[in-house]
């Protein structure tokens, strides 16, 4: 994987507290996909951040989270406070599934993250590079 991230960036993994929710935002119909990741270290209070995911190919892979699935996330942390409550978000630059969720089965009627990039794999099922 290469992501082109200057200084401050950060990785984070967690649990969806959420299914995703996709919509299309401003003039342009920009995509962004929000989710929210419960984040804990061993013995401490978990910790939430939600994600901000923006541009079709993030955006369309981040839609099919769904609640409990196991996400990695890579980008720049952004602190705002409403209503006198500090909260973090990730601007989000790179997305994935992680463990048991990254095998999960697809859903038919949905498919599943792959199905979008499946011309990127060889028939061997390895990457093309």
């Amino acid at each position: 994987m290469q992501m082109g991230m200057k200084g401050g960036g950060v990785i984070i993994a967690g649990t969806a507290t959420r299914d995703a929710e996709f919509k299309e935002i401003g003039d342009k119909k920009t995509p962004v996909a929000e989710l929210s990741l419960a984040v804990n270290a061993r013995g401490e209070e978990s910790k939430y951040v939600n994600i901000k995911a923006f541009g079709d190919a993030l955006a369309n892979y981040a839609k099919h989270i769904k609640k409990g699935d196991s996400v990695a996330a890579a980008g720049y942390i952004e602190t705002r406070t409403y209503q006198e409550k500090t909260y973090n978000d990730l601007n989000c630059q790179w997305l994935n599934f992680v463990g048991k969720t990254a095998n999960r089965q697809a859903d038919p009627q949905q498919g599943t993250p792959d199905d979008e990039y499946e011309d990127l794999y060889t028939p061997d099922g390895e990457l093309p590079f």
